[in-house]
């Protein structure tokens, strides 16, 4: 199956909210583009009930791709994305603006442009978070996405945050999903079979042959009348 590296990752650290909900609905955060290596704390929400009210802060993970280069008909979807230590809980792959078309520098008020009535996972529960590789099974919409647009950005958060879950935690404590950016991150389908001339050249199989007279294969419909 054909592949597609990432292009641009990184991930927000929410700004402080004064409950999970609240920590949920910020607008901002602490941006930290282009990472390169190993973060356990990508996806986390993390909550300690201290003095002034108690912290509670949601973090999420932002990946960019350049699918200019993707044409035809693909299908079967998947992200893969190389997990860090201290996994823990479910993630959702959520539809993103950040970045724009071009996949522009991440920057704060990124964190909350998220469109949580677009879930990417063809799980309605969200997937298990691994230490190791982790393949998510995309859904119609996403493919749709990377079919028709030249870029495919998206989020990863806890299903937590997903659900929008009034208290994640019963006592102060994080729930993390790391992230290893230098590692294996990148989108996988299946593409369209190829078209054109299908039968044998002078012995030769079409598979091996590239161009007929400096014709792509893919452009020949008849070679001599001959389909």
């Amino acid at each position: 199956m054909p592949t597609l590296a990432l292009d641009r990752g990184g991930y927000i650290q929410g700004a402080v909210g004064n409950s999970a909900q609240n920590a949920r609905g910020q607008s901002t955060g602490t941006a930290l583009d282009s990472q390169t290596g190993a973060v356990p704390s990508a996806i986390q929400y993390f909550q300690s009930s201290g003095r002034g009210g108690g912290t509670f802060r949601y973090t999420r993970a932002f990946l960019y791709f350049d699918t200019s280069g993707i044409s035809g008909a693909n299908t079967n979807l998947q992200l893969i994305v190389q997990g860090n230590t201290n996994a823990d809980g479910n993630v959702f792959v959520m539809k993103s603006t950040h970045g724009g078309s071009n996949g522009g520098e991440l920057v704060s008020g990124d964190f909350d442009g998220i469109d949580f009535n677009t879930p990417y996972n063809s799980s309605a529960t969200g997937n298990a978070w691994s230490t190791g590789t982790n393949t998510i099974n995309l859904n119609s919409t996403a493919l749709g996405v990377m079919n028709s647009s030249d870029h495919f950005n998206c989020a990863l958060i806890l299903s937590a945050d997903y659900d929008n879950t009034e208290e994640p935690l019963e006592e102060d404590g994080q729930i993390q999903c790391g992230i290893n950016f230098g590692g294996t991150i990148q989108l996988s389908y299946t593409a369209p079979a190829a078209t054109g001339y299908t039968q044998d050249v002078l012995g030769v199989a079409v598979a091996n042959i590239a161009k007929v007279n400096g014709i792509a294969i893919a452009s020949i419909e008849k070679i001599n009348t001959v389909d």
